[in-house]
């Protein structure tokens, strides 16, 4: 099972190679857009800026990060304040985009950069790139300010609507896809990961357990009973987790004769000995396998705000449990998974090590038809 999964992952990771740290610019789809800019207005400061060539009503927004990389370009739309309540990400590609599609003048070629990414842009109803008068340059230099904006999320995409002149509307849809609005192709998504997993110095130390009743547990193996959560893509990958009853406390299952329900719980909820620890090979771009050291708790707290975590056990007869873990991204579509096969003991002891592999930034539509292949 793990060798087919294995094998499947790393084909569908093949990207295109990007480029170095030493770039003035964060990632490879700024330099791309910043050839088609004047050279000289790519400063060393934050600025907004006036480009006329590129728009003559709307602004060119150049940020950088604090390694000094260029890390946005955009045609200048939101507010950072308003970046910040509305979505920080989606807004960024959204003027990004539209940069995008203005410096390359020609209409075929901004139609060829929609098409390939699944983005619809629309005024008025009738698509942008077939529009007998307009285009992407004209609609936004006519946008007045402030005009109503309205961002949703319908299922696995987004929808961005302008409406302005009473009379005018501009429509973007497009994928709620991870690389698509955050620009990064494969090797920069786990180097940039791989440096916010270093950069995680400590767990969260705020933990409560989740408050259980007798009506929220079903009957489960024995006197373990279980909460149900939710499942991914099939029953055997899910978010359950265990409990026994103590006296008239319900409490998380630890207990050497579980211990498929003892490592769920350790990854669902909390692992009760802090001294407990992944040590990781993190399946990187390019075949770069860096290993580390890290509390489960410090690992798992980085995740738990933005993915949904699911897992699915097999106890071999041999000592060793084997686990899959998905981490599935609650805004954008793609996972991360961690393959632990590790004997038994270690969940068990005092300063125990619990062995894992971990493959980063999964496209999610890529792995969902193979597990169902897989545990069915």
């Amino acid at each position: 099972m793990r060798t087919l999964l294995l094998h499947i992952i790393l084909f569908v990771c093949i990207q295109p190679y990007s480029i170095g740290q030493t770039s003035p610019f964060a990632f490879r789809k700024l330099e791309e857009i910043a050839a088609y800019l004047p050279q000289d207005k790519l400063g060393a400061k934050d600025t907004i800026i006036r480009i006329p060539e590129i728009s003559k009503h709307k602004s060119v927004a150049i940020l950088h990060n604090d390694k000094q990389q260029i890390d946005h370009l955009g045609i200048s739309l939101f507010s950072n304040e308003t970046k910040l309540i509305i979505n920080k990400p989606v807004c960024d590609f959204i003027e990004r985009l539209m940069l995008e599609l203005v410096v390359v003048k020609d209409k075929d070629h901004a139609r060829r950069i929609a098409e390939k990414s699944k983005i619809s842009l629309r005024f008025n109803g009738t698509d942008l790139f077939n529009h007998p008068q307009k285009d992407i340059g004209m609609v936004l230099d006519n946008m007045n300010e402030p005009a109503r904006f309205t961002l949703i999320k319908v299922g696995i995409a987004y929808d961005a609507i302008w409406e302005f002149d009473t009379t005018s509307m501009l429509h973007l849809q497009f994928p709620a896809n991870r690389e698509l609005i955050w620009g990064y192709n494969k090797k920069e998504s786990d180097g940039i990961l791989y440096d916010q997993l270093m950069q995680n110095t400590q767990a969260d130390t705020t933990y409560s357990k989740k408050p259980v009743t007798a009506s929220d547990l079903e009957p489960h193996n024995g006197d373990i009973l279980v909460y149900k959560g939710t499942t991914y893509a099939i029953q055997a990958i899910n978010s359950d987790t265990y409990y026994t009853k103590n006296d008239s406390v319900f409490e998380l299952v630890c207990d050497p004769s579980y211990p498929e329900e003892t490592l769920s719980n350790y990854i669902l909820e909390h692992c009760p000995n802090p001294h407990i620890k992944f040590r990781i090979q993190h399946r990187m771009y390019g075949n770069f396998s860096p290993a580390y050291e890290m509390s489960i708790n410090r690992f798992m707290d980085f995740f738990r705000r933005e993915f949904n975590v699911f897992t699915a056990s097999q106890q071999g007869g041999d000592g060793r449990i084997r686990t899959t873990v998905v981490f599935q991204n609650k805004q954008f579509e793609y996972t991360h998974i961690l393959f632990i096969d590790t004997p038994i003991d270690s969940l068990f002891d005092a300063t125990g090590t619990i062995h894992a592999d971990f493959y980063s930034n999964i496209p999610q539509d890529n792995i969902k038809n193979l597990y169902a292949e897989i545990f069915n």
